[in-house]
């Protein structure tokens, strides 16, 4: 079984997550533990490969996908939140990772979409309206109409 090798401390407890035993569960409350640590952040290169390794090299394959539909279907206390801070992971790791739960909230969830705004940090705000702007979507006049976004669109 694969397990990152990492020095740093603060890594200690989401090694868990590449150990043979540990259930699904356990695995997605080591996910949003990791995305909403202080110590973690997006624009530390080590902190970010790291999450990479948990997201793809478990025994659970790749689960960047399976993480948000989750959030969304059993919706825990703050899940809107974990969506944003899990969002911001997922850009910097790829554009098309974001992409894809930009377009699933929309079509699935779109009812969500102006809270989940409001979480997002400024850079993925930007990002999201303007793949608002030049896409087209089932829902996107009901997402364009909530009252943040609206706003923000008439800056664009």
């Amino acid at each position: 079984m694969y397990k990152p090798d990492v020095k740093e401390e603060k890594y200690n407890l989401y090694l868990e997550a590449f150990h043979p035993e540990v259930s699904m569960d356990q695995y997605l409350d080591l996910v949003t533990k990791f995305i909403v640590d202080p110590n973690m952040s997006v624009d530390d290169t080590t902190d970010l490969f790291f999450f990479k390794d948990v997201l793809f090299s478990t025994k659970f394959g790749k689960n960047h996908i399976f993480y948000y539909h989750w959030l969304c279907l059993n919706a825990p206390e703050n899940y809107i939140y974990y969506l944003a801070k899990y969002s911001d992971f997922l850009d910097r790791l790829s554009y098309f990772f974001i992409s894809d739960l930009w377009k699933f909230l929309i079509l699935t969830h779109y009812n969500i979409v102006d809270d989940y705004f409001n979480f997002l940090s400024y850079s993925l705000k930007l990002k999201f309206l303007q793949m608002l702007k030049s896409q087209s979507f089932k829902n996107k006049e009901l997402i364009v109409s909530k009252k943040n976004i609206s706003l923000y669109m008439t800056f664009l």
